[in-house]
């Protein structure tokens, strides 16, 4: 999940291409259009309408259902963002099948929710056999390292002492873009971009949660399970905003694209790694 531009469809491609049994499955897509070629995978290109009625909807519809009835090992569908595909998503796991799927959302923890209002059920949503994983991303602009500048001498004060007492961070190993930049970056302060993400893996305490409707107890479960220093490689229980906090510790991301991306160091919300009370 993610907004539109982070890369889910790029993810999607490479968890497909992933798999080492992939030349003895049956796989299929169904896209939207179709934007890579997959390999090892028969890729169906539907034009759909937002109008859920019209045509193009229900030809989406027959061809899910031809694909469900010639039994399938995988199946990706593009994006689940109405309820008749959400239906047939949800069809396709209860009857068995691996599916790989994209949606809007706005993180990882608010994907039942986005379910539940394209009118599936909170007893499917907490099912053990229903959300195998759950995976949030969005991109953020690489620093280039021939010229982005130490924090030290861009950030102002202030959030300089934010990120060392609220998260811990070494200011020192912190830099900022140039904004006048340098040959090696063509002049833009910026080489390329990287995900940083939100991966849940749901448990049972987790998965009891979304059956409740409780989904940010689910999250606020999840967050505690934390067990590392923002300023290391572990994401267990790590957000997307964490994430990016690794990325600008090791001196790859500018903090002011992380507040800019997500919010502001003042306003971010830290969560214990012990469980509360």
């Amino acid at each position: 999940t993610g907004p539109t531009g982070s890369g889910k469809s790029t993810t999607l491609k490479t968890m497909m291409e992933f798999d080492p049994k992939r030349k003895f499955k049956k796989r299929y897509s169904v896209e939207d259009p179709v934007e890579y070629k997959i390999f090892g995978v028969s890729q169906i290109s539907v034009q759909r309408s937002d109008h859920e009625g019209d045509d193009e909807n229900k030809e989406f519809q027959g061809i899910l259902r031809d694909i469900l009835r010639g039994d399938p090992d995988d199946i990706m569908v593009g994006e689940t963002r109405d309820p008749v595909v959400a239906k047939m998503v949800t069809d396709f796991v209860l009857t068995g099948h691996k599916v790989y799927t994209t949606a809007h959302t706005a993180s990882a923890m608010t994907t039942p929710m986005r379910l539940f209002r394209l009118g599936i059920d909170r007893s499917i949503l907490g099912d053990r056999q229903f959300f195998s994983v759950l995976m949030f991303q969005r991109l953020l602009p690489v620093l280039c390292d021939k010229c982005k500048l130490p924090a030290a001498n861009v950030l102002p004060q202030k959030k300089q002492n934010l990120l060392k007492a609220k998260f811990g961070l070494n200011i020192d190993h912190i830099y900022c873009s140039n904004e006048e930049g340098c040959d090696h970056c063509h002049n833009l302060g910026i080489i390329k971009s990287t995900i940083v993400a939100e991966i849940v893996v749901p448990d049972l305490v987790i998965r009891q949660h979304i059956a409740d409707g409780h989904d940010d107890k689910a999250e606020l479960y999840w967050r505690q399970s934390r067990k590392s220093a923002f300023d290391e490689p572990d994401m267990q229980g790590k957000t997307a905003f964490e994430h990016g906090l690794y990325k600008v510790s090791q001196g790859l991301i500018d903090p002011r694209d992380l507040e800019l991306e997500f919010e502001q160091l003042e306003s971010y919300e830290v969560i214990s790694a012990e469980p509360q009370e």
